[in-house]
C-alpha cells in the first residue's frame, strides 16, 4: 500500500511539473509579446514627451515674435531651449548614461521613477495652496502607476492602472456634481467646468474660489485660496440669482453671472452689481432759503436700467457714453429672473471713483455716486424753500410739498444717471430735524434760539402783513354791506309806500310811516349778536323819526 501511494505521489508531481513547464512557456511567450508592445509604447510616449517640450518652448517664443518682432522671438526661443534642456538632461540623458555605464538593464527607468517621486514630493510640499491634498493625490497615483509598471511596464499601466483611474475619476465627477453649486444642472459645459474645478482642488492645483458674502454684498469673499499651476485650471465665483459680477483681466474688465462663473488665469472678481431695485438712505445737512440749517433724510431708489430702449434713445445715449454702444437690448441671463445688458452693467461699474476719508483712500462705488448726486440735489432744492415751504406746496395747492421736492430732485439727476445705464425710480427728502448732534447742549440751545429768533421775526412780519390786509379787506366788505343794505332798505320802503298808497289812496302818510317804523323796531330786536351801541343808536333814530311823524300828524 505504501509503495502504491508513493508511486501515485511521484506521478502527480511529474504531471504538475510538466504543466508548469508548458504554462511557463506560454507565459513566457505572452511576456515576450508584451515586451515588444512595451518597447513601441515607450518610443511613442518618448515622442509625445519631446513634442510637449517643443511646444512649451516654441509657443511663447512665437507669441513674443508676433508681438515684439522676430529677433525678440529668436532670443526667447534660445532662452526657453536652455531652460527646458535642464529637465531633459536630468530625466532622459543622465539615466541613460548611468544605465550604459553600470550595464544594468532597466536602471534608467527606475532612476526616472525615482526622479518623478522626488520632484512630485518637493513640488506638492512647497506649493503654498496644495496643503496635504496635493501630496496625497500624487502619492496615490504614483503608487498605482508604479505597481502597474512593476507588473508589466506600459501594458500593466494600460490594462491595470488606467481602468482603475477611470473608475476613480468617474466617482469624483459624481461627487463634484453633488457637492458643488449649479446654475444649470443640465448644462454639459457647466458640468465639465465643475469637475475640472473640483479635480484641481483635490490635487491642490486650484485657482482661487470665490463666493458672494451675502445677497446684499458688494464684494465677494475668497473661500479657497489658490494660484496658477503648470496645468491650466479655472477659478470659480458663486453669486446669488440677482447678482452680476465684475471680473478684472488686467486693464480690462467684463461682467458675468449670476450663478456660477468660471474665470481663467490672472482674473478675479472686483465688484458685485445688484440687479434688483436698490434703496439707499442717508442724512445730510441742509440750509433753507431763510438761513436755517436742519438735518434731512435723503432716500434714493434706483437700479441697473433693464427697460427696452428705442432706437432714438440708444443713439442719444451712445453719443454721451461709448460704453453703451452694445447696450440697446438685454443680452445676459435672459432665462433668469433678472435679465440685464452686459454693456449697461459695464457702464455702471465704470461709474466709480476714489474718495479720501479720515482713514485714508477708499473706493467709492457706483451706488455711492447715485446717493451723492441725490444728496446734492436735495441741498439745491431745499435751499430754494423757506421753512414753511417744506410743508406747503408752492405750485399746486392740491399737491403736497413732499411731491414737489421729489419731482424737482428727480428732474435734476435722472438724465445724468441714465447716461451711465442707471434708472432712477425716485429721490426724496423727508424727516426734517432741527437739531445738530455735533454741538453740545448749551451751544445747541444758543444756535437754535438764534435761528428761531431770526425765523420768528420774518414770521411775525408776514403775520402782521397778513392781518393788516385781512382787516382792511374786512372793513371794505363791511362798508359795502352797509351801503348795500341801506340801499335795499330804502328801495323796499319806497316800494312799500307806493303799494300802500295804491291800496288806500286816502290813508294818511303818518299812519303808513308809523307802520314801517314799528316793523323796523321789530327787525332790530330780532337781530342776533348785534352791537348794543348800534342798537341804541338805531332805536334813538326811530324814536326821533316817530316823534317827527306824530307832530306832523297833529298839524294835519
Amino acid at each position: 500500500m505504501t509503495f502504491v501511494l508513493d508511486k501515485e505521489f511521484y506521478e502527480s508531481i511529474y504531471c504538475f511539473s510538466q504543466l508548469l513547464i508548458t504554462g511557463g512557456h506560454r507565459v513566457g511567450t505572452f511576456f515576450s509579446l508584451t515586451s515588444v508592445i512595451n518597447e513601441y509604447i515607450g518610443i511613442f510616449v518618448m515622442g509625445i514627451f519631446l513634442l510637449m517640450v517643443s511646444y512649451y518652448a516654441t509657443s511663447p517664443s512665437y507669441k513674443i515674435a508676433k508681438e515684439d518682432g522676430f529677433f525678440h522671438g529668436i532670443y526667447f526661443f534660445i532662452f526657453y531651449l536652455i531652460e527646458f534642456s535642464i529637465p531633459i538632461t536630468l530625466f532622459l540623458a543622465i539615466p541613460y548614461l548611468l544605465e550604459n555605464h553600470f550595464a544594468l538593464k532597466e536602471l534608467a527607468n527606475w532612476i526616472r521613477w525615482f526622479e518623478i517621486f522626488v520632484a512630485g514630493v518637493i513640488y506638492f510640499k512647497l506649493r503654498k495652496h496644495a496643503e496635504t491634498r496635493g501630496l496625497y493625490s500624487f502619492l496615490g497615483h504614483y503608487a498605482l502607476l508604479l505597481f502597474a509598471w512593476f507588473i508589466d511596464r506600459w501594458v500593466g499601466i494600460i490594462f491595470i492602472a488606467l481602468p482603475l483611474l477611470f473608475v476613480y475619476y468617474h466617482v469624483m465627477s459624481r461627487i463634484a456634481f453633488e457637492i458643488m453649486p449649479a446654475s444649470n444642472p443640465d448644462d454639459k459645459k457647466e458640468k465639465k467646468s465643475k469637475f475640472r474645478v473640483f479635480l484641481s482642488y483635490t490635487w491642490g492645483l486650484q485657482q482661487p474660489l470665490w463666493k458672494a458674502l451675502s445677497n446684499t454684498a458688494k464684494e465677494s469673499e475668497k473661500r479657497i485660496d489658490g494660484a496658477p499651476s503648470f496645468i491650466k485650471f479655472d477659478g470659480m465665483v458663486w453669486t446669488y440669482p440677482h447678482q452680476a459680477i465684475g471680473i478684472t483681466d488686467g486693464p480690462k474688465f467684463s461682467v458675468d453671472g449670476p450663478g456660477l462663473v468660471f474665470i481663467g488665469k490672472d482674473k478675479q472678481p472686483f465688484d458685485i452689481v445688484d440687479l434688483r431695485d436698490i434703496t439707499r438712505m442717508s442724512t445730510i445737512k441742509a440750509i433753507s432759503r431763510d438761513g436755517i440749517s436742519f438735518d434731512v433724510t435723503v432716500t434714493a431708489v434706483f437700479r441697473v436700467d433693464y427697460e427696452a430702449w428705442t432706437k432714438e434713445q440708444h443713439q442719444k445715449l451712445r453719443r454721451e457714453n461709448t460704453l453703451l454702444r452694445e447696450g440697446k437690448e438685454l443680452d445676459k441671463n435672459l432665462g433668469g429672473t433678472f435679465p440685464y445688458s452686459q454693456a449697461r452693467a459695464r457702464s455702471v461699474l465704470s461709474y466709480r471713483s476714489r474718495k479720501t476719508t479720515a482713514n485714508g483712500e477708499e473706493i467709492e462705488r457706483w451706488d455711492d455716486h447715485v446717493v451723492g448726486m441725490s444728496e446734492q440735489a436735495a441741498r439745491e432744492v431745499l435751499a430754494e424753500r423757506s421753512i414753511e415751504d417744506l410743508w406747503k406746496a408752492r405750485e399746486n395747492e392740491n399737491s403736497g410739498a413732499a411731491e414737489e421736492i421729489t419731482r424737482e430732485m428727480k428732474a435734476l439727476i435722472k438724465d445724468s444717471l441714465h447716461i451711465h445705464g442707471i434708472e432712477l425710480i425716485t429721490a426724496k427728502a423727508t424727516k426734517f430735524l432741527f437739531k445738530n448732534d455735533n454741538l453740545d447742549e448749551k451751544l445747541e440751545d444758543e444756535v437754535s434760539e438764534q435761528q428761531l429768533a431770526t425765523w420768528s421775526v420774518e414770521w411775525e412780519r408776514q403775520c402782521s402783513m397778513t392781518l393788516a390786509d385781512g382787516q382792511a379787506e374786512s372793513e371794505r366788505i363791511q362798508q359795502e354791506a352797509r351801503a348795500y343794505a341801506h340801499s335795499v332798505l330804502l328801495t323796499a320802503i319806497a316800494e312799500g309806500l307806493q303799494q300802500a298808497r295804491a291800496i288806500h289812496p286816502n290813508l294818511p302818510r303818518y299812519v303808513i310811516a308809523m307802520r314801517f317804523i314799528g316793523a323796523l323796531e321789530e327787525v332790530i330786536e330780532q337781530q342776533p349778536e348785534t352791537d348794543e351801541k348800534e342798537v341804541l343808536e338805531a332805536r334813538a333814530s326811530l324814536r326821533n323819526l316817530k316823534a317827527h311823524y306824530i307832530s306832523a300828524s297833529g298839524k294835519e
